[in-house]
């Protein structure tokens, strides 16, 4: 297969991560023959488009995302647009033929994601969702250390993705403060990734009890395109009906419980993403924030507690850097996604996370935010 040509569909900050996560591949994985081109931009903003493709250094921009769908050159669209919008923009990428990834979550509703799965399935064409957190060298290595029995049977997990950006009240009521477009505050676009972290290590969540409280009631109505602008918005006031935080409890289809927490509005944490996996000879702990780190506790060390241990080759073969200690960061998990995209596209395989993934994580969010206005246990979809 002839070189892939990316479009990226969308010109903000999350689109300069997918642009960045394209071009590094072959700087970070060698000339294997598997580096693709982003070769257009398209953002519905005129100067949107063209400012990002001057500073990301793509040649073509547009203000119509169909154009890219309509260039038969063009073999895979990625997604970088608001939640309610991906839907279309995969559809008609899958009708066309295009591979896809789309950013996290897969979509604004669990319907939504459905049609866009179907899209992709009816299409054949390979398909990702942007859960790049499954990337990370040090959850991988917590992965294999479940799986192969270090830390004995799992029986808890307990997992707090924390942010506190949300307290600023004059930040504006972008379209991830409406539940019509985002489809749900921190419960969704943190959630998804806890969700997903708790699926990738453990198993899949089969039922859920939940609560959420919504702090800020109101927000500045935007005047600019910058979501966390504190000076982004206008005298005029607009409502906000997402959730500023949520907790849920869940059990496995396997019966294992545990706790996830999820917020905006957490003093003092940035990307306070943690999981801690329990087990009956020992556990795990990952903490975001340290990321290239894990603690490991197992049946030789309990009475000592948690070891330190700092991933690198030995733990993830080399993965990004050949010598322990270098670490890895936010891009690297991304552009880690992106490659093994790029082998999915090449070998004719599925992609992992594909949109199925993204799905079930979705339809656990959906069942917490129903069981928070019911006050009762939820059961989740099941995928098809």
């Amino acid at each position: 297969m002839s070189q892939i040509r990316v479009g990226v569909v969308g010109g903000g900050s999350i689109a300069k991560a997918h642009v960045l996560a394209v071009r590094a591949l072959r700087s970070y994985f060698g000339a294997d023959g598997r580096h693709p081109e982003v070769v257009a931009i398209a953002d519905v903003v005129p100067e949107a488009a063209e400012q990002a493709a001057r500073a990301y250094g793509v040649d073509r921009w547009t203000s119509n995302w169909m154009d890219l769908i309509d260039d038969e050159s063009i073999d895979m669209i990625t997604i970088a647009v608001p939640n309610d919008q991906h839907e279309e923009v995969a559809v008609a990428s899958a009708k066309a033929g295009k591979h896809v990834m789309s950013e996290k979550p897969l979509a604004h509703t669990v319907e939504s994601g459905r049609r866009m799965l179907e899209a992709v399935e009816e299409a054949g064409v390979v398909n990702s969702v942007n859960l790049n957190y499954r990337s990370i060298p040090a959850v991988r290595y917590a992965r294999q250390l479940i799986a192969d029995g270090t830390i004995g049977e799992v029986v808890g997990v307990r997992g707090t993705f924390l942010q506190d950006w949300g307290l600023d009240g004059s930040i504006p009521r972008s379209w991830k403060f409406e539940k019509s477009r985002a489809g749900g505050g921190p419960m969704l676009s943190l959630g998804c990734h806890l969700v997903d972290l708790t699926h990738f290590l453990v198993d899949d969540i089969s039922e859920v009890v939940a609560t959420t409280t919504s702090q800020i009631k109101e927000r500045p109505v935007p005047s600019g395109r910058d979501t966390y602008a504190a000076e982004g918005g206008s005298a005029e006031m607009a409502a906000v009906d997402i959730e500023d935080s949520g907790q849920f409890l869940f059990r496995t289809v396997s019966g294992v419980a545990g706790v996830l927490e999820l917020s905006r509005i957490h003093s003092g944490r940035k990307n306070y993403c943690t999981m801690e996996v329990s087990g009956t000879e020992g556990g795990i702990i990952f903490d975001y924030e340290r990321l290239n780190e894990l603690l490991v506790a197992t049946s030789k060390s309990l009475g000592g507690g948690f070891t330190r241990v700092i991933v690198g080759p030995e733990q993830d073969g080399g993965l990004v850097w050949t010598l322990g200690g270098l670490g890895v960061g936010f891009a690297e998990t991304i552009i880690v996604h992106v490659r093994e995209l790029m082998e999915s596209v090449y070998e004719g395989s599925p992609a992992s996370p594909g949109f199925a993934d993204g799905l079930r994580a979705q339809e656990v969010i959906d069942s917490a935010l129903t069981s928070a206005e019911t006050g009762r246990w939820e059961k989740v979809a099941t995928v098809g």
